[in-house]
Parts: structure tokens; sequence; C-alpha cells
């Protein structure tokens, strides 16, 4: 049948398009299906009424911190709480900063025998109450105490070359020897001192240690295709003892974050595609969806860190040309994008106390030798707009009949300022998306009529304005049609 203006039978109606959606990229590089680029979904739920609400709401802008590194080869970071201070490992150097201002102490120079790869950090307690930081570079093992002082290990014990994550458990330093499977301890009390033949080997499966950290009293043994835990039982030589628990068969591949009792990881049981996982208490769970996992199947090098934003926490995964992070509290991932580049190659973050933001994460990006960090009073990245967008599922609203647009309503916040929300379709299943056309936020009705016919229509909605912005959903005044 025809169109018909006054059809026998109403077919007229008011649709809603909901924008929370599962992620169904058909394309590993999310050229197709439904996307989210720097924003993600909050759910705020009233626990009396068990009433929900849901929004799609872009990310804090980022802007750069008051220190900017010498070199663009920054190597590691870390924040030592007590003392309020940031040490920014570079080159063969180390920069000690005031945390919350950004403003220089001192430069410990030419410390590292090595100038590339990466530079681990932990603070050790001694048996008197004092701390130092111990900081490694694979070579090098060395304290700094609160008085700047850096003293390097000349113990011939000392393992060398050994993994750059030294790890601080009940008065000892734990490090890993390059290219075995042996555990070393410090001597008790004594982060600097080695005694020859206190090991203890990760033998359970026939492969090497690529990473050590600790999870809650134990140190994790990740070699490149298993998982060896070990807890203190104040043995002779070596204090630990591997646990007894089932070994677990995943590979560790890289992009190790910690983040309270839990390690971020990306890994692969066996001979499978990589996928990323969390060791929470000694179990593990896997944490990619098949999307993530296609993305990942021809990576090779990772990187992982932990960020705040928005009243969020997220697992930050950097590899290839694209960038993800992974909701911590919903469970979802989406991804993210610096300035108009592709992907956001955060290395190392740290939750620092800043002194007019609050507490904050902060972070350094690949090849770069400013710091930055999330700043929740800016929608721009160092001053650069960014693009967020929200593509939504085709929608066909239960029948492939013709449809017709009389208009489209966004049910959004209203910005303070002029910001126009871009709109384009796609009727060809993500083929291509026809011209946008533009709808400013800042009005009562952010209204668009005359969007013309069609069977199945997916939304790509953008905003690049330098607000904050919040989305509820798209709704359509629409003939169903009856053909």
């Amino acid at each position: 049948m025809a169109f018909s203006k006054t059809p026998a039978v109403s077919t007229y109606a008011s649709k809603t398009i909901k924008l929370i959606n599962t992620w169904e990229s058909r394309d590993k590089n999310a050229n197709k299906d439904n996307e989210i680029l720097n924003c993600f979904y909050e759910f705020v739920v009233d626990k009396s009424t068990g009433d929900s609400d849901h929004y799609v709401v872009k990310r804090d802008g980022i802007t750069a911190y008051a220190y900017t590194c010498p070199s663009t080869n920054i190597r590691g970071i870390f924040y030592w709480e007590d003392q309020n201070k940031l040490f920014v490992a570079y080159d063969n150097d180390i920069d000690v900063i005031t945390a919350s201002t950004g403003a220089t102490i001192t430069t410990l120079s030419n410390k590292f025998t090595t100038s590339s790869g990466e530079v681990g950090f932990t603070e050790f307690y001694y048996d008197d109450t004092s701390v130092k930081v111990v900081v490694s570079d694979g070579t090098t093992l060395a304290t700094i105490d609160t008085a700047n002082n850096f003293v390097a290990s000349v113990d011939a014990d000392l393992p060398t070359p050994h993994l750059p994550y030294p790890v601080f458990l009940d008065g000892y330093i734990f490090i890993a020897k390059t290219n075995t499977t042996d555990i070393y301890n410090s001597d008790l009390n004594a982060p600097l001192a080695f005694t020859a033949g206190n090991f203890i080997s990760a033998e359970r499966e026939a492969d090497k240690i690529v990473r050590i950290a600790k999870l809650n009293n134990y140190i994790v043994a990740f070699g490149s295709s298993s998982i060896e835990i070990f807890w203190d039982a104040a043995n002779l030589t070596s204090p630990l003892q591997t646990y007894d628990t089932p070994i677990k068969y995943v590979g560790f591949l890289g992009g190790l974050a910690r983040y309270e009792n839990k390690l971020y990881f990306i890994g692969n049981a066996g001979t499978s595609i990589p996928s990323v996982y969390v060791l929470e208490d000694l179990k593990i769970t896997e944490l990619s969806d098949p999307v993530l996992r296609r993305y990942l199947q021809d990576k090779t090098s990772f990187k992982g860190s932990y960020v705040s934003c928005g009243g969020h926490d997220f697992y930050v995964l950097v590899t290839g040309t694209l960038t993800y992070w992974y909701d911590m509290e919903i469970k979802k991932w989406y991804r993210i994008a610096f300035k108009a580049q592709t992907d956001f190659p955060i290395q190392d973050a740290v939750s620092i106390p800043h002194a007019t933001l609050g507490n904050i994460s902060l972070f350094y990006l690949s090849g770069v030798a400013a710091l930055h960090v999330i700043n929740p009073a800016v929608y721009q990245d160092a001053g650069t707009n960014f693009t967020c967008r929200l593509v939504t599922n085709k929608e066909m609203f239960d029948t492939l009949n013709r449809k017709t647009v009389a208009k489209l309503i966004v049910h959004a916040d209203r910005p303070s300022s002029s910001a126009n929300l871009s709109i384009s379709i796609s009727d060809d299943d993500f083929q291509s998306f026809g011209t946008a056309r533009t709808v400013d936020l800042n009005q009562s009705w952010p209204m668009l009529p005359r969007w013309g016919q069609f069977r199945s229509r997916a939304h790509k909605l953008e905003l690049i304005a330098n607000v904050p912005m919040r989305l509820y959903e798209l709704e359509l005044e629409i003939n169903m049609g009856q053909s």
C-alpha cells in the first residue's frame, strides 16, 4: 500500500532509540556496527525504589601537568604518597617532583647503566619504620631516601640482568632474573644486599618468568605459558614457598596494571588468541568479548594502566592503532582517542593529589615529553577539541516496512552554551553514512524534522564542542508504513 497521510489503519507512532547497547562490531577495527568513542555509560539506581536511569556521558578532558620532562624517552613514573613526591625516570636520569604542584625538587643524573627500557619502582619499609623507594632498570638496583639520596647496590650477588619490577613483601625485595625461572630475594631488611643461593624457582611448568607482581600477600610469577603463586613461608634460603593451588595455564603477554586486589593483564591460554584477564584473590577471569579478541588477534605489544575519569575507574589497554578502556564497575568496553588521533597511547598512570583539581590520574604518552592529567573541569585534550561519538545499532522497530520519520528529537542535558550535535544516518547496514545534520543542544527542544524513509537505520551522533554531554535517548515521530 502506498504511503498515505490519512491511512485507514493509523500507523503513526512515537518510538525511542535506547543508546545503551552491547558491543557488536563485526569488524575488528570498529568500522561497522555500534560504537562508543570518548564517552561511557552511566547507570543511576535509586536503592529505595529500584528505579534506574541510564546515560551516555562524555569523558573528561586532558590538560598538561605543570612539569615537562626534558626527554621524550620517559621510562617510568612513581608516586610516593607519604612524601608527596613524583618520580619520573627518563634516559639515565630521575626527576624528583612535588606531586601536587609539579615543581621539580632535584634531578638524579646518570644513575642508570641503561638508557632505554622500563624502570620499575616500589616502596621498602624497614623494621625501624623508615621508608625508602627502591628503583631498578634491570641492571642497577638502588634506593632513594626522603632526602633524595640515591644509593645503588654494589653486591656481587645481585642477579644481573633482572626484570625491572622490584616487589616488596615482608621485609624483602624480590626480583626475577632475566630468562630464568628464578625469583631472588634480598637479605631481610636490606633491599640492596643479596646472598648467593637465596632464590626459589617456578618449576611447575617449563616456561620462564616474564613478570612478577604482588597481589594481596602473595608473589605472582607470570610465565610465558603459566602463572605460579608464592607466599612467605619463612623458609631459610628463600622465604617463599609455592602456594598449593592448581597452576593457571595462561601465558603473560603484557599490559599489567594493578588496581586494589586485582591484576589486569593480556594473556593467552595455550595457543589461543590474546585476551584480557583479571586475577583477583587468586581467581582468574577472562574479560574480553569476541569483538575485542578479534582486534587483539594479531597484536604483540601491550601496555596497561588504570585511570579514574568522571567517577569511574578504567583499565586502559594500548595496542596497535586503537585504544580501549574497560569500566571496572559496569564491565563494559569502550574506545578512547587523544585529540584527533585514533589511539590514546598511555604508557603508565598514577593517582596524585593536585593543588587545584583534587585527586586525579596523571599519565605519560608514548614519545611525548609532557605529562598530562585528567581534568574534570574541561572537555578538550590539551586545548584541542576531541570527537565524542556514539553509533547506535540498526533499528527496524519490529518490522521491515518502509517507515517515514517526521521528526528526530534528542533527549539530553542542556549545556550552558551553544553545542552542536551532529547526526548522520546509515540505511545500508553501515556501508555508508549520509551527510550529517546538526542540532544545538542548548535549547528546550533539540529537534530536526524530515528524515525521510527507511527499512532499517543506524544513527551516528558526534559532539566536538568543549562542553559536557549527557545523552538519554533519541525519540522518533514516525509513520510505520504498511508495506
